[in-house]
């Protein structure tokens, strides 16, 4: 029985973070582009069983927790674990909201930034997103309408997936202050950063100019490259 935690190796530095937070746990590299941080002795599994139990928030990791603690229950009434009693889970229907960082982990996690620029016109494509499957999940995901009152839910051409998106130029400063209040923490942060850049720029019509065009098309392409490796 194990939690883990897997991310790029280039953002293996947020598991570092988890890890101090804590204050257990390991953290190993997997492969060339992989590492995780892992928890194995029960003890601190239970310690993990408690802050998660009543605080999560997608149903299917609702679900997945679940079949988790039935796990732990059952080795603890086998005697594999002294001292503990059985926990009850507590169902949770806890939203995203704007006064905590779930979204921000949220977006490190699942979400990216991305920029097109047309190459047959002066129109552009200036979008944040953020997808999860199951269809479960479609009350978490349109929630984020309401909290930024800008975006839209759509389906991906894979079944039961799905994406709230926020575009346009005018739509996508409603994110602004959330992150400014709760920062990203991996290499999402970057090109957020740079997608802001953009943002910017695009405000000041300098998309429209030709030699400055070529220079946010080169901008827009390390912002996707970052989306890219982050999967």
């Amino acid at each position: 029985m194990q939690f883990v935690i897997t991310q790029s190796t280039e953002d293996v530095n947020i598991l570092y973070i988890i890890q101090e937070e804590l204050g257990f746990g390991k953290v190993i590299k997997q492969g060339e582009r992989t590492s995780r941080f892992i928890v194995q002795d029960l003890a601190n599994i239970h310690l993990l069983i408690l802050l998660f139990n009543g605080n999560l928030v997608l149903p299917t990791k609702n679900k997945v927790f679940k079949n988790f603690l039935d796990n732990f229950n059952t080795k603890i009434n086998k005697g594999k674990i002294k001292n503990i009693k059985s926990i009850n889970q507590i169902l949770s229907e806890i939203l995203p909201s704007l006064t905590d960082s779930w979204l921000s982990g949220f977006t490190d996690a699942e979400g990216c930034f991305t920029v097109s620029f047309l190459s047959n016109s002066n129109a552009f494509r200036l979008r944040y997103i953020v997808s999860q499957k199951g269809d479960i999940n479609i009350s978490v995901l349109s929630h984020l309408i309401l909290l930024f009152k800008a975006g839209k839910l759509e389906p991906h051409y894979q079944k039961s997936n799905y994406s709230y998106i926020l575009s346009g130029e005018k739509d996508c400063y409603s994110i602004y202050d959330y992150f400014c209040n709760f920062p990203l923490k991996t290499k999402k942060s970057v090109s957020f950063k740079l997608w802001k850049e953009i943002h910017l720029s695009i405000s000041k019509k300098e998309h429209l100019d030709s030699v400055l065009r070529f220079n946010l098309i080169e901008l827009a392409k390390k912002v996707n490259s970052i989306k890219r490796k982050s999967k």
